[in-house]
């Protein structure tokens, strides 16, 4: 897989997403976490209970997200090794999840979410496979969704070009941290986010880390 930064100057994107959620309702409220180990519905393989994640004592919520630093293309660097064991099939799921997450929005934006993807492979509650992340059990609201988004043949290279370039080392350096497992659009207002660490904004989307239920 080439390891080299997807092309910055290109036309906007004007896919139609369907939201870009994780873990609450239309009403901001939390989705309960399942209890069973989680199974993908492409990969069946076993993997384990997510653990619940702590909030480290020392930190405090932040309450004003003007003061958060927003994601921008000098983060996005080549920094890690590349993933061993995803196949072109997670390569695609990653794709179409950081189109349907953000495909309306800039490049930054597009590579946080997708970031975020990583972090929970990483993590290892979700899966050992992309593909696992991403239709693990009511963590995507789109995965509900039962007619697919059709994405044009712009979209689908740079969505394709931006989940090779994570699976290959790219990192987003404010968000690279198996700690950041969460964000959710600014139009909602979850109960989680009011506990946790806001640690980066991305267009339309805050992203924490430590956040417990």
């Amino acid at each position: 897989m080439k390891k080299k930064l997807a092309t910055i100057a290109i036309g906007a994107v004007l896919a139609n997403t369907a939201g870009a959620m994780w873990t609450e309702d239309a009403n901001g409220n939390t989705i309960t976490v399942i209890k069973k180990p989680l199974v993908s519905r492409q990969v069946p393989t076993q993997t384990k209970m997510r653990p619940k994640i702590q909030v480290a004592k020392n930190i405090k919520p932040v309450k004003n997200i003007n003061s958060v630093k927003e994601v921008v293309i000098k983060d996005i660097t080549l920094t890690a090794k590349p993933l061993e064991g995803q196949t072109q099939k997670d390569v695609d799921c990653l794709a179409y999840s950081i189109f349907r997450e953000a495909g309306t929005l800039k490049i930054p934006a597009q590579y946080a979410v997708g970031q975020i993807h990583i972090n929970r492979l990483k993590e290892g509650s979700w899966g050992n496979r992309l593909c696992q992340v991403v239709f693990a059990k009511a963590q995507f609201s789109w995965t509900l969704e039962r007619k697919k988004v059709v994405w044009s043949r712009n979209q689908m290279d740079l969505a394709v070009n931006i989940a090779r370039n994570l699976i290959d080392g790219v990192r987003v350096r404010p968000l690279d941290s198996n700690r950041i497992l969460h964000y959710h659009a600014t139009y909602v207002n979850p109960k989680w986010g009011k506990k946790s660490e806001v640690v980066a904004m991305a267009g339309p989307h805050i992203f924490y880390k430590d956040i417990t239920h």
